[in-house]
C-alpha cells in the first residue's frame, strides 16, 4: 500500500467526528437526486432539453433519468419497478404544488453544482456534471415563471389538473387567493445564484440576474407588510435575504434586513421560537454581520454592536443542556440541532447523533452505497484505488439501504418527542415536499464546504 493511499484515509480519520457530516452530507445529496432525477414525482424536464449530459454512473448508475421540472407535495416513497425503471406509485403523489418547496429543491441543485464545481478534479468531468445541474435549475426557474404565478406576477402554490383526452397535457390553478413574501425571497434567491453560475453566453444570464433584482424592488416597495410578518415568517424571510447578500450585496436588503431585526426583538422573545428558527435566525445575523463589516461602514456600527448580542444570546440558548431535553420535538429541531453541534461543539454532537437523531428513525433509509465503479464511492471524482472513500461514509450501520428496503431515502414526517414515554414517536414514512426540501437544503447548504476541505 503505497503513501499516497494511506494519505487520504489518515487525513479523513484525522479529522474529528468526521463520520457525522459525511453521512449526513452523502444523505441529504443522495435523497435530492433520487427525488430530482428518479422519483417521477412532479411535471418532468423532458430527455431532449439535456443533449450534453454527463455519464449515468456520475448521476445515479443508470441511463433513466427523468428529471423534475417541478416538485409534487406529498407522496409515498416506495419505490415500484416498472419495465426495469424505478420510480415512485405515481397513483399515491400529491399533485399540488408547494412553491417554496420548488424554490428550496433549485436552491439545493444549485448548492450541489458549487459543490460539485470544487470537488471534481477533471475539468472534463467537472465542466458536464455542473453544467447539468445548472441546467435543470434553469429550466425549472424557466418553469415556474410560466406556471405558478398569479395574475399581478407573484409565485404561489398550485394545483395541476390534467386532459381526458391528452394526460400528456397538464395545467395549473391556484387554489388559494392568498400569497406568502417567503417563496418569492427564496426564488429571488434562486435567480440570482442561478445567473452568477451561468455562462455569459447564456441568454438566461441577465434575464435572470434582472427579474431578482425586480423581486427585490417589490420587497422593497412592501416594506410595511413584510415587517408585518409572524416571527416565523420573518425569520424566513430574513434568511433568504442573507443569502442573497452572500450572492450580491444590495444595500437596500441589508437595510431591509436591520430593520426586520429591529422589529423582530421588539416584538418577540428568543423563548417563543423552536429550536429550527433559532438556528435560521442565527445564520441569518452571523451572515448580515459579516456583510456589514466588510463595509466599514461607522453609521452601522451601533447595528452590528446589537447584532453581535443577539448572537451571544442565541449562543447562550444552544449551549444550554436543557435545551434538548426541552425544546428538541420534531423533525426540524432535530436536523437544525445537530448542525449547530457539528459547527461548534463536536463532543456533543456525536451523542446527540447516537442518541437522539438517528434513534429518532427520521430517515426512511439510507442510499445506497456506491459501487466501486461509481465515481461517487472516490475522492474527487478520481478513479484510483487510492481515493476510495470508505463505506461507513455513506450511512449509519442501524439503517438499510435503499435497495435493502425498497424505500428512497427521505426525511420522515410526524416525529414528536413523547415526553411521558421519554422517545419519539414513530414517524411517518411519507413524503413531504416542505419539510424534505427545506432540511435537505439545510444540510447540504451547511456540511458542504466541510466535505470539500475534509477531501481535498
Amino acid at each position: 500500500m503505497d503513501q499516497n493511499h494511506l494519505g487520504k484515509f489518515l487525513k479523513l480519520n484525522s479529522l474529528k467526528y468526521p463520520l457525522i457530516e459525511y453521512q449526513l452530507f452523502n444523505f441529504s445529496k443522495e435523497s435530492l437526486k433520487q427525488i430530482l432525477l428518479n422519483s417521477k414525482c412532479g411535471e418532468i424536464i423532458h430527455g431532449k432539453e439535456f443533449k450534453d449530459r454527463p455519464p449515468s454512473t456520475d448521476l445515479l448508475n443508470t441511463k433513466h433519468i427523468y428529471p423534475l421540472a417541478c416538485l409534487y407535495k406529498k407522496a409515498k416513497p416506495n419505490i415500484k419497478s416498472e419495465k426495469h425503471i424505478l420510480n415512485w406509485k405515481q397513483d399515491k403523489i400529491k399533485k399540488k404544488v408547494d412553491i417554496l418547496s420548488n424554490a428550496y429543491m433549485t436552491l439545493c441543485i444549485l448548492n450541489l453544482a458549487k459543490y460539485y464545481e470544487k470537488i471534481i478534479h477533471n475539468e472534463k468531468k467537472r465542466n458536464e456534471i455542473v453544467k447539468f445541474y445548472v441546467s435543470c435549475a434553469k429550466h425549472q426557474l424557466n418553469y415556474y415563471v410560466n406556471n405558478f404565478r398569479n395574475d399581478i406576477g407573484l409565485f404561489v402554490d398550485m394545483v395541476a389538473s390534467y386532459d381526458d383526452k391528452n394526460k400528456n397535457y397538464v395545467s395549473f390553478s391556484s387554489y388559494d387567493t392568498s400569497f406568502e413574501f417567503s417563496p418569492q425571497a427564496y426564488l429571488m434567491v434562486c435567480f440570482s445564484k442561478c445567473s452568477n453560475l451561468l455562462k455569459d453566453t447564456s441568454p438566461y444570464k441577465i434575464p435572470f440576474l434582472n427579474f431578482s433584482k425586480e423581486i427585490r424592488d417589490m420587497f422593497i416597495k412592501f416594506k410595511d407588510n413584510i415587517l408585518n410578518c409572524p416571527s416565523k415568517k420573518s425569520i424566513e424571510i430574513l434568511y433568504a435575504f442573507s443569502l442573497y447578500i452572500d450572492t450580491l450585496p444590495d444595500n437596500s436588503i441589508i437595510d431591509l434586513s436591520l430593520n426586520i431585526i429591529e422589529n423582530f426583538f421588539s416584538k418577540y422573545s428568543l423563548s417563543s421560537i423552536s429550536t429550527y428558527d433559532k438556528f435560521l435566525l442565527y445564520n441569518s445575523l452571523i451572515k448580515l454581520k459579516s456583510t456589514i463589516s466588510k463595509q466599514n461602514n461607522d453609521t452601522l456600527h451601533d447595528q452590528k454592536k446589537l447584532i453581535s448580542e443577539y448572537i451571544w444570546d442565541l449562543d447562550e440558548i444552544f449551549s444550554n443542556e436543557n435545551l434538548c431535553k426541552n425544546e428538541i420535538t420534531d423533525t426540524y429541531d432535530i436536523i437544525s440541532y445537530e448542525l449547530y453541534l457539528l459547527r461548534f461543539n463536536k463532543s456533543e454532537s456525536q451523542k446527540f447523533y447516537d442518541n437522539v437523531l438517528i434513534p429518532s428513525k427520521i430517515f426512511s433509509s439510507f442510499p445506497n452505497i456506491p459501487k466501486n465503479y461509481e465515481s461517487e464511492k472516490y475522492f474527487g471524482f478520481n478513479h484510483k484505488t487510492e481515493n476510495i472513500i470508505p463505506d461507513k461514509c455513506f450511512k449509519h450501520s442501524s439503517y438499510k439501504t435503499m435497495d435493502e428496503c425498497n424505500l428512497t431515502p427521505i426525511i420522515c414526517k410526524n416525529i414528536h418527542f413523547l415526553y411521558d414515554k421519554n422517545k419519539f414517536s414513530k414517524p411517518k414514512i411519507k413524503f413531504d415536499s416542505k419539510i424534505n426540501m427545506k432540511l435537505i437544503y439545510l444540510m447540504i447548504y451547511e456540511l458542504k464546504d466541510t466535505i470539500i476541505k475534509a477531501t481535498k
